[in-house]
């Protein structure tokens, strides 16, 4: 994290690509000292959080072009709400990222899924343990997002293999 409003320089050994995202501090609902704490610190990618922001971002810059402003304006909330949960996590402050963790709890688990939907033991008990939530809680987030686990397995299936999926997918 890089606090803008003070000077810095960032050298790197190697090129890099990377993204960007800016949000004003007074968003996050972190006091200044917090964020004074994380400024400038790597927060790599052996801190459970970072991976799967840096895959949310990444995804979110590449398909930037082909999104709609109202659609753009949706991901606003949800990217505040991570961003916040890997400050908080960063200071090793979990009490101030339980929060963040559960309204992104939904973007994370849909993220896991992407990554793992090949994989043919990825069911509901898998994902809750990788998100360190129950099988029950898992399911609320997802209905309350309208989202059937089996249904929406078979969907992100037939989307990236090309072709319909008809079957539903069993979850055990």
């Amino acid at each position: 994290m890089i606090e803008n409003a003070r000077p810095y320089e960032i050298f790197f050994r190697s090129p890099v690509r990377t993204v960007v995202v800016r949000v004003p501090t007074h968003v996050l609902g972190l006091r200044s000292f917090l964020l004074g704490q994380v400024a400038a610190v790597r927060l790599g990618s052996e801190r459970p959080l970072v991976g799967p922001a840096v895959a949310f971002f990444a995804r979110l810059a590449r398909s930037q072009a082909a999104l709609g402003e109202t659609e753009a304006a949706l991901f606003a909330q949800p990217s505040v709400d991570l961003i916040r949960a890997v400050v908080t996590t960063g200071l090793g402050r979990d009490d101030l990222a339980r929060g963040p963790l559960h309204d992104t709890l939904l973007q994370r688990v849909e993220e896991y899924v992407r990554l793992h939907l090949a994989e043919p033991d990825l069911t509901a008990a898998r994902i809750a343990a990788a998100h360190h939530v129950s099988v029950r809680q898992l399911y609320l987030t997802l209905s309350r997002a309208g989202i059937a686990l089996g249904d929406w397995k078979g969907r992100s299936a037939s989307r990236s293999a090309g072709r319909n999926w008809r079957r539903p997918c069993t979850d055990s």
